[in-house]
């Protein structure tokens, strides 16, 4: 992710800062991700909610952009969307997260249009709304408080804790200024363990000997 994600930057002098955040605002550190993706899926239904929580987990974007996805917006390693305030945004998709795709695309027979449909048999994307519940029903399943802008702030903070700079982040998600990227960076209002591997250890945890 790190690796992918830097081959994006332009600009890597700004300083990796937590200015004005709100300490009430929630977010996931990496054991709270994984927490969120079990237990594992396995109905049509089920897969397809797992795929937006990773949808939100690897691109750390705002609902309304998760929930309108399709295969056209996807380039090789490329993803192009248009987000808020009506701009374009092009940003690399970990491998991970186009492996996860890819397995879903053949379970779910999508060949074009969205990623995420509201059912099987209805291939209009699910909504901004629907996309809020998918999460919020799995933190509560999960046992954890978070809502899909929590994983925008998530993605953010535990980026940042890998070492990924600033402007690489403010890049990542969109936003038209560091300094929001600096109020999504909660690193320095909690007390975490810097993170191992990140999203790939989430997905696929290590096997441990034995």
């Amino acid at each position: 992710v790190v690796g992918e994600l830097m081959e994006m930057n332009t600009a890597r002098e700004a300083k990796n800062a937590s200015v004005g955040a709100d300490p009430r605002a929630p977010w996931l550190d990496e054991d709270g991700l994984r927490k969120l993706l079990a237990p594992p899926a396995e109905t049509w239904r089920e897969r397809r909610d797992r795929m937006c929580l990773l949808f939100f987990i690897g691109l750390g974007w705002r609902r309304s952009e998760i929930a309108g996805l399709c295969v056209e917006d996807f380039r090789g390693a490329m993803v192009t969307r248009i987000v808020k305030g009506g701009d374009p945004l092009t940003v690399g998709v970990p491998m991970w997260l186009q492996g996860e795709m890819a397995a879903w695309r053949t379970f779910a027979g999508i060949d074009a249009g969205p990623l995420l449909p509201r059912a099987p048999d209805e291939p209009s994307a699910i909504s901004s709304k629907m996309a809020y519940d998918i999460v919020t029903a799995a933190a509560k399943r999960a046992g954890v408080v978070i809502a899909p802008h929590g994983l925008r702030r998530s993605f953010v903070t535990v980026l940042g804790q890998m070492g990924v700079d600033l402007k690489t982040r403010q890049l990542a998600v969109g936003h038209k200024s560091q300094t929001t990227t600096e109020r999504y960076d909660r690193a320095g209002l909690a007390a975490t363990s810097a993170p191992g591997e990140l999203f790939a250890d989430i997905v696929r945890p290590k096997q441990t000997p034995g």
